[in-house]
């Protein structure tokens, strides 16, 4: 019977088969970085005007809020743009330059604003915590906001 088994030698040095448990680490570390990175750059899920609804509630709620607290009149402008911060000093209005953006359509009036007057916030802060009688929808019918410029601001979703 002359016939016998060798066993069969691997052709690279022994223990060099498959992968190590640092490369897998790292592997997995760079799956999680480009994953997170998809997905901020996708955008968010459900309605993007109730995002402007959101913002628009924080804004006037902070702004009455510094209104009052600092005894000095606030405002806001409402472009179609976005919204930007005014306040009042012995110069007049200083309007920030930062907008911050909608994401969706909005339409916008006031009654009895100082809006016609030069460099007049749309809508007005006053130090008492009363402010200019509005109303502001947002797009895709994603609610709204009033206020009859005593009771505060009101907002709701359709």
């Amino acid at each position: 019977m002359g016939a016998e088994i060798k066993p069969v030698q691997p052709r690279g040095r022994p223990g060099t088969d498959g992968f190590s448990l640092i490369e897998l680490l790292i592997a997995v570390a760079v799956l999680a970085v480009l994953a997170v990175g998809a997905s901020l750059a996708l955008p968010r899920s459900g309605a993007r005007e109730g995002g402007d609804l959101a913002l628009f509630r924080s804004q006037f709620t902070t702004a009455r809020q510094l209104a009052i607290t600092g005894q000095q009149s606030r405002g806001l402008m409402i472009t179609p743009r976005g919204l930007q911060l005014a306040s009042r000093d012995a110069e007049g209005w200083q309007v920030s330059e930062r907008i911050l953006p909608w994401r969706g359509r909005i339409a916008f009036s006031a009654d009895g604003s100082a809006a016609g007057q030069a460099d007049s916030p749309d809508i007005l802060l006053l130090a008492d915590g009363q402010s200019t009688a509005f109303e502001i929808r947002f797009g895709g019918g994603a609610g709204r906001c009033q206020s009859d410029g005593w009771t505060g601001l009101q907002c709701d979703d359709d």
